[in-house]
């Protein structure tokens, strides 16, 4: 709504991408609304959505779309491209090579999950095309951070997808380092601290992930909630079942990386909840 009261009426467009199903972690989002209590997992919102923006329907191009697979076909320029979707390595390689190439020279890139534990992938993704944006700035009291881009993107975008197995442990420090170096307020800076140790679990550097948290514990007098704390507890799960998680890892699972971000927040979910044999 915010970005559509900006915009000159008839003249531009905002397409907003969602798959707009229900999830129950989102708990009381309808509460003291006609909505509430209307709505099960896995329903349509579409209609909540509609409701809550019909002041400035004409500005704005709902689409429900799977981003996992979805192909954008408009290719007309970006101006703006506002990304709060990158939960998954999957994602984040579908956007970058569906939406990026079409953002147009001085056009803005606005990621909401900057400075948030469970989004690592942005910071390996733009630390390598750091050579194409400027950092513009951290939003105050907020995980957002915004980019510009200097110089039209490569065309082979592909070489830049995001492999978990192969991302090295020197590119995981160059990433966060150069990430750190854009922000400077707290607990935001934490949060990106977090975000390094889960990307080192992810990618199965346990040991340096292990010794990046206790550094960072022992540098802070304070445990951010939902971030760091989130990534303690993964880093005590990791403990327990470790020889379960590389056997797992020898078949070509990685239970890390199939955490369940929805439900995160509110309560604790591993998939290490595995049956055992």
């Amino acid at each position: 709504m915010s970005l559509a009261e900006g915009l000159d009426c008839g003249k531009k467009q905002i397409q907003s991408f969602d798959n707009f199903k229900w999830h129950h972690s989102w708990g009381n989002a309808l509460k003291d609304t006609k909505f509430h209590r209307t709505l099960s997992d896995g329903d349509d919102f579409q209609h909540i959505f509609k409701h809550y923006t019909q002041k400035n329907k004409s500005k704005i191009d709902i689409r429900s779309e799977n981003l996992e697979s979805y192909t954008w076909n408009d290719k007309s320029d970006i101006e703006l491209l506002v990304v709060d979707v990158m939960k998954n390595i999957k994602i984040t390689n579908n956007v970058l090579n569906n939406f990026y190439p079409y953002l147009r020279e001085n056009s803005y890139l606005f990621h909401q999950d900057f400075c948030h534990f469970f989004e690592p992938w942005i910071h390996i993704l733009q630390y390598r095309l750091k050579e194409f944006f400027r950092h513009v700035l951290h939003i105050q009291d907020s995980p957002s951070f915004i980019f510009q881009l200097t110089k039209k993107l490569p065309h082979d975008l592909g070489k830049i997808n995001i492999k978990s197995e192969v991302i090295l442990i020197e590119e995981i420090e160059n990433a966060f380092d150069y990430s750190l170096s854009l922000v400077e307020e707290e607990p935001a800076r934490q949060n990106i601290y977090a975000a390094k140790i889960y990307c080192m679990f992810a990618c199965s550097f346990f040991k340096e992930g292990k010794v990046c948290l206790n550094d960072t514990l022992n540098s802070y007098d304070f445990v951010e909630k939902g971030n760091l704390e989130y990534v303690t507890k993964i880093s005590s799960s990791i403990d327990k079942d470790l020889e379960e998680i590389k056997s797992r890892l020898e078949k070509g699972v990685n239970l890390l990386l199939d955490l369940d971000y929805q439900s995160s927040l509110y309560r604790l979910r591993y998939l290490f909840s595995y049956p055992k044999t």
